[in-house]
């Protein structure tokens, strides 16, 4: 209920704005990459060491937006992203009973045709992000800059598994789905800092670049050994109409 209240106090100045005469409205699409850092209470038994085991942490998204230029300088941004954010985890090479010597160490002896000898992970978190964003004009020029600094609702929808498993004359794929446990917290918000470089097209729309940093406000989980949130830091592309 907290993050249903903060939400709701987000859009109150997008209804707001919307009644004035004076507001102009322009649409985007963008899409961006980011790498990713999991941030942890340092407690080595939790968050932590699970931290350590991932790589390969990268977040994707695509989406459309609306501005509403409130001023001369000052934009209100809000749409809907969808976002994937992915993790690696294994890659190194299995030993099993059948190899070990007896005396510490392992034999040449090639594993049963059962028995992988790697396995890889990626977990894929699906998410649906509401963002909302305060624009700063810098400068006058058609190649404006622009501070931009926003709090962004996002719901996680689902999340998947997939595993590729290499065996010694063939190699498996599964992809399973992970059920969210009551530890999860579903709806989380993220705090964005970034600047917008944008650029004047001929035919009226405009290209920006948008280099930007955003970190969760909440936990992942709501249990104290798996305390930890994700800080993205990356780019974003997109058109304006």
């Amino acid at each position: 209920m907290k993050n249903l209240f903060i939400f709701s106090l987000l859009f109150l100045p997008l209804f707001a704005f919307s009644q004035k005469d004076k507001v102009r409205f322009s649409i985007e699409k963008t899409a961006g990459f980011s790498d990713v850092v999991i941030l942890s209470d340092g407690d080595f038994s939790g968050s932590s060491y699970i931290a350590s085991l991932y790589k390969s942490k990268f977040a994707y998204d695509l989406g459309g937006l609306v501005n509403i230029s409130l001023t001369e300088k000052l934009t209100l941004q809000t749409g809907v992203k969808a976002a994937i954010l992915s993790f690696g985890q294994g890659g190194n090479e299995l030993r099993w009973g059948s190899q070990h010597d007896g005396n510490g160490g392992w034999t040449n002896v090639e594993p049963d045709i059962e028995l992988p000898t790697k396995i890889d992970f990626t977990y894929s978190t699906f998410y649906v992000e509401f963002p909302l964003r305060l624009n700063i004009q810098l400068s006058k020029k058609s190649d404006a800059f622009q501070l931009s600094l926003g709090q962004s609702p996002t719901l996680r929808m689902f999340q998947t598994s997939k595993s590729i498993s290499t065996y010694p004359d063939r190699i498996e794929k599964n992809t399973s789905l992970i059920e969210a446990d009551s530890q999860t917290r579903l709806l989380n918000m993220h705090t964005q800092l970034g600047f917008i470089w944008n650029k004047e097209m001929k035919n009226g729309s405009s290209f920006y670049l948008f280099p930007n940093a955003r970190i969760q406000t909440f936990n992942q989980a709501r249990q104290p050994a798996l305390h930890s949130k994700y800080l993205f830091y990356g780019i974003s592309v997109g058109i304006t109409i």
